[in-house]
């Protein structure tokens, strides 16, 4: 069975590439914490999902320490060990802005195009818009995560300009879209060197609030995307329902 390494062991994308891929590989999902884990694994594992990311701090140091030394560390013990495989590391469009998150993202993703080059190895960069589904991360940066877990919890919903718009993709659709890269023997195009998602929502947040509150009203849904929000809406109210011990809440 191959093995496979993840890093962000408690983030959003880790938790699902766990879920997704566990009942055909053995996963092995590593934080931060884990540097003796970390180890270990990098002596025999077949493909690293290197997903770890420092997005907020108010520490510039967090941000080196987290998305530049992680992964120069994270390359090293491969190295070292002799054991040399392919990695999907996701980045995001956040990288188009000025900032130390962006600065830290492009030089990890360096680090990896060069480990890629010396080791001839494919280093798959995914760049990510907004992803949304199961334990995203509320009043983070995940808007579909706030805005459901609100609802969830009784909260308002703030949005400054309904106009926005924004290109959504449902976590189980990038799955796919990694479960593909994963089994593709490096053979993948991609797009100024990026890989993107595959399928993509363009929706404005007014119709992403609409859509919900047809959702909280038990309308049907019009469309996949509605689907894909109305399972979503669904797990954030049965977490909060759980959290409040009640276990028969259900949308």
């Amino acid at each position: 069975m191959k093995q496979i390494l993840i890093t962000g062991k408690s983030g959003f994308l880790a938790q699902n590439v766990v879920k997704y891929f566990s009942d055909r590989y053995e996963c092995i999902a590593v934080s931060h914490q884990d540097g003796g884990k970390l180890s270990e694994v990098c002596k025999t594992c077949d493909f690293v999902f290197h997903l770890a990311a420092v997005q907020r701090s108010t520490m510039d140091k967090d941000f080196w320490m987290g998305n530049v030394t992680y992964t120069y560390d994270l390359i090293k013990l491969l190295e070292t060990n002799h054991n040399c495989v392919p990695i999907l590391f996701s980045t995001s469009i956040g990288i188009d802005k000025p900032s130390v998150f962006a600065e830290t993202k492009l030089e990890a993703e360096r680090l990896l195009r060069e480990y890629s080059k010396k080791n001839g190895v494919p280093v798959y960069v995914y760049k990510l818009n907004n992803i949304f589904g199961q334990w995203g991360k509320p009043n983070f940066n995940n808007i579909i995560a706030t805005f459901c877990n609100n609802l969830a919890n009784k909260e308002p919903l703030i949005v400054n300009n309904p106009g926005t718009i924004l290109y959504f993709t449902y976590i189980e659709d990038l799955m796919e879209d990694f479960d593909r890269v994963f089994d593709s023997n490096g053979v993948v195009c991609g797009t100024d060197g990026y890989l993107t998602t595959s399928i993509k929502y363009k929706k404005t947040l007014g119709e992403v609030i609409m859509a919900l509150g047809n959702a909280v009203n038990r309308y049907s849904p019009q469309d996949e995307f509605e689907e894909k929000l109305y399972k979503t809406l669904s797990f954030y109210i049965l977490e909060a329902a759980n959290a409040a011990g009640d276990y028969h809440t259900e949308l």
